[in-house]
């Protein structure tokens, strides 16, 4: 049963429990309020509507499950301010989870969403799509897909970077990510992440992901940097496009849309300065 917690002049503690609704208790609660959802399979899509609270599970993301199957057509959680932590976030239909705002969101795994132009993170993306200033920590981005959209091919299979977007991705892993091919286009980007912002990857990892272009990350030429080590082993269609590249990279690096510039930057790589595109030959 529900329950109210601790409570102070300024906050609520909330407990959920499984068969209870965490959208219900989203509803009543304010900013600086908390909400403990305790472990089981919650089916439903859950929305911050821009409030400053958190939300995180008592046990972690084994077993503490957002499902998203019930027939909604939006990403399975909304999260433009607070914090969320510690769920798994899965079968969402139209993605996984939009981030935006401040907000921050920590030790979750988004796993096999999918969407049609992307996959993992909602919106456009198979797992998340991205949008304002939020920062993740030790999340998961494992089997999501962006589903091509008619002639087009999917962009962003793990996660989509919106425009003007400068999220900072801390220790997280991006895997087995797949964005489609057009079936007359023909071309798709970013398996793990399709990135149009200001993007930081502190410590992060890209193993497997798929797209023809960008296998791990695909660009629309905007800035990004990779900060400490990141491995990435990436798939393109070609097999001798396959890459594995370790680097360290303290600094900006930034993609630049002609292709001597590109050039360029794929040397860096090699000699383990930075990184532009994934999976590029």
């Amino acid at each position: 049963m529900l329950s109210l917690g601790a409570t102070s002049a300024f906050a609520e503690v909330y407990h959920v429990y499984e068969g209870e609704s965490i959208r219900d208790v989203i509803d009543i609660a304010v900013d600086g309020d908390e909400i403990i959802v305790h472990p089981g399979t919650y089916v439903e899509h859950i929305e911050f509507w821009g409030k400053a609270i958190t939300v995180r599970s008592s046990d972690g993301p084994e077993t503490t499950i957002l499902d998203g199957t019930g027939g909604w057509e939006t990403p399975v959680v909304g999260c433009d301010a607070g914090t969320f932590e510690g769920f798994t976030v899965t079968d969402g239909p139209e993605g996984g989870i939009v981030v935006g705002g401040d907000a921050n969101v920590s030790t979750c795994l988004i796993i096999d969403n999918a969407a049609h132009g992307g996959g993992g993170v909602g919106g456009s993306a198979g797992g998340m799509y991205v949008s304002g200033s939020p920062i993740l920590i030790e999340c998961i981005i494992r089997d999501n897909k962006a589903w091509a959209w008619e002639a087009s091919g999917g962009s962003g299979g793990g996660v989509v970077v919106g425009s003007s977007a400068t999220p900072t991705f801390i220790n997280c892993a991006f895997e087995d990510n797949v964005a489609q091919p057009g079936y007359a286009y023909g071309s798709s980007r970013g398996g793990g992440m399709y990135n149009s912002g200001n993007t930081i990857l502190i410590n992060c990892k890209f193993t497997g992901n798929k797209a023809t272009h960008g296998g791990g990350v695909g660009d629309s030429w905007g800035p990004s940097c990779c900060r400490k080590l990141c491995l990435h082993r990436e798939l393109n269609p070609r097999p001798r496009t396959v890459r594995r590249w370790t680097w360290r990279c303290d600094s900006l690096v930034r993609k630049w849309p002609d292709t001597g510039q590109l050039h360029l930057l794929r040397q860096q790589i090699r000699r383990g300065r930075g990184v532009v595109f994934l999976g590029l030959r």
